[in-house]
């Protein structure tokens, strides 16, 4: 059976997907990171600092202190989706109703949108991975926030235990990223304990109480591990964001602006399009395409801290 599909899915046509592709990844999604659109391919990121500028006043202008001005370049990656594949292989999966009873006039809307979930799904998870884990050299495509602070030298690190985090040692360790940051940091609007998935569970569990450093047997509430319903966590005050696409035993202290997503276009991320093949070519081939850009850069190193693992 030929079926011909050849249409244009935006995030706002799918209504069964928010938001189709990166924008699901839960970074970008929950506003987690300053996201910088409009960028075609570079932008500087402004820098203004000064040193101690209050002095004792005299009758004379003395002029005291210094202003620097100097700026970070993110720069974004032309990105793509070109995926092919073939009719035959999947239409016998789906419903005949949904393809109608003619071999060319009906499109198949149930494949169509299993299609671009699939591949929604899979940009997300390579976009919210690269944003942290990203390294140009390795097989992701750009340079994530870890690649990025590791490389400042302004950055404050905190070198954790050898062993990883685990529920017996996350207070602890948490407690270390924490008191790595400057008291300029700790006074900051927007300061936030970003945190990897492995060391969210071992939070989450000790404060269940089952970990030595936990809050007793019975954890929060007394409801033992039963507790966490997905509620948000914090840390001394501090809000914790749990960063999925960061590396295990990972956590980075700072301001959410302090952490740039650059972008064209947010409605790039949206869009996916399918392109039949068989009025083409003849074959029974269907392209998807996705075209976007992508890239990540830190405002002042001085202003994160970053926990790494001995």
């Amino acid at each position: 059976m030929a079926v011909t599909i050849t249409t244009t899915y935006a995030g706002k046509d799918l209504k069964t997907i928010i938001s189709a592709a990166v924008l699901s990844g839960a970074t970008l999604s929950q506003n987690a990171v300053k996201i910088l659109t409009g960028v075609k391919y570079k932008t500087p990121i402004k820098r203004l600092n000064s040193g101690d500028i209050v002095q004792d006043a005299t009758c004379d202008f003395t002029p005291a202190g210094a202003v620097t001005f100097d700026e970070h370049v993110l720069e974004v990656k032309p990105l793509e989706v070109n995926l092919q594949i073939c009719k035959t292989d999947f239409l016998s999966t789906w419903e005949a109703d949904e393809m109608g009873a003619s071999a060319w006039d009906n499109n198949p809307k149930a494949f169509q949108k299993a299609l671009v979930a699939h591949v929604a799904a899979k940009v997300s998870a390579t976009i919210e991975r690269t944003m942290w884990q990203g390294d140009d050299s390795s097989s992701l495509p750009f340079n994530g926030f870890e690649t990025i602070l590791t490389n400042d030298t302004d950055v404050i690190p905190v070198t954790g235990d050898a062993a990883g985090v685990t529920p017996d040692n996350v207070l602890v360790e948490m407690g270390k990223t924490v008191d790595g940051a400057t008291v300029e940091m700790r006074t900051q609007d927007g300061l936030t304990l970003y945190i990897s998935r492995n060391v969210a569970d071992a939070y989450i569990r000790a404060l269940g109480g089952f970990g030595t450093a936990g809050v007793g047997a019975n954890g929060v509430d007394a409801r033992g591990a039963m507790w966490y319903g997905g509620q948000a966590l914090s840390f001394d005050g501090i809000p914790v964001f749990i960063a999925n696409g960061m590396s295990s035993d990972r956590m980075v202290l700072t301001m959410k602006d302090n952490l740039v997503f650059g972008t064209g276009i947010l409605p790039d991320f949206t869009k996916v399009a399918l392109i039949d093949q068989t009025p083409i070519d003849g074959s029974d081939n269907v392209n998807v395409i996705m075209k976007f850009t992508g890239g990540c850069q830190d405002g002042f190193g001085g202003d994160a801290v970053l926990y790494t693992k001995a």
